[in-house]
């Protein structure tokens, strides 16, 4: 498949889509240049070109399963790691893109990482669905003890004294509710705080820097404020419907969240 790609307002093509991987990888076709094929009605920037489907790429599973290289070297051949697995393969089964080398399971990811505007070089370790998990029980802490404290400290007086006459039940249920909605609303905003300060400055929550893991964007950089902003509301959407958006980390192959679907976002560990 022969593709075009511009350049200072010209067409230059054919290549072939390889060379358009590797132009890439080597950042002279970026995520805004604009590319074109034969079928496509108008030209588009790489970074939303349809490439080869996965479902192209064959399958190939790491040698003897274990990606030890001593192992894989038994089958005979030079061995080499895939920059994004880091598997060994032999040589001839890996797809070279300038000094990166991948195998054809990861070809699709890396390929997308790039058109997202990923160095090449910039491999991500992708932390999984369980550390994840355990940063965010972490964070539950630090933020839910204070609130535990301070919620006995506000409501155990208030229920103390009420005086419990069956008359007054519509009024003793309705005050306990509205104060309730304040507390959670006040739990909300201090979470937004906590999770755009640390992440805007830091690229983690304190759960997250335990555990040596941080959230970049697709291309490997610092989340500015505003986008650590944007992905604490987008992780409410996670935590809705029997948090189907956090569970969903678990078989992405980049273990990324619905809030991390949203927002582009990626976590990785350090």
């Amino acid at each position: 498949m022969n593709w075009y790609y511009a350049q200072a307002n010209q067409p230059v093509g054919p290549i072939s889509e390889a060379r358009l991987v590797e132009l890439a990888t080597a950042g002279v076709v970026k995520p805004e240049t604009l590319v074109w094929r034969e079928g496509m009605a108008n030209w588009q920037p790489f970074r939303e070109a349809t490439l080869t489907p996965p479902a192209a790429t064959p399958v190939i599973p790491p040698v003897f399963g274990s990606g030890d290289p001593a192992a894989s070297a038994a089958s005979g051949g030079e061995q080499s790691r895939c920059i994004e697995c880091g598997q060994f393969f032999p040589a001839s089964k890996l797809i070279r893109f300038g000094d990166c080398q991948v195998c054809a399971n990861c070809k699709p990811n890396f390929v997308r990482r790039l058109q997202q505007g990923a160095s090449a070089s910039a491999a991500m370790n992708y932390a999984g669905f369980w550390i994840r998990f355990l940063a965010k029980i972490i964070d539950g802490l630090i933020l839910g003890v204070p609130f535990a404290i301070l919620a006995v400290a506000l409501f155990l007086p208030y229920l103390k004294g009420q005086n419990w006459r069956p008359e007054r039940l519509d009024f003793m249920m309705g005050v306990p509710l509205m104060l309730q909605l304040v507390f959670q609303l006040s739990y909300w905003f201090v979470a937004g705080i906590y999770n755009t300060l640390f992440i805007g400055k830091f690229g983690a929550t304190p759960g997250k820097m335990a555990l040596q893991i941080r959230v970049v964007r697709a291309d490997g950089t610092n989340l500015s404020y505003a986008h650590a902003a944007g992905r604490f509301f987008a992780e409410i959407l996670s935590s809705i419907c029997c948090k189907i958006g956090y569970i969903i980390a678990a078989f992405d192959p980049e273990k990324r969240a619905l809030h991390d679907h949203i927002c582009s976002t990626r976590v990785v560990r350090k």
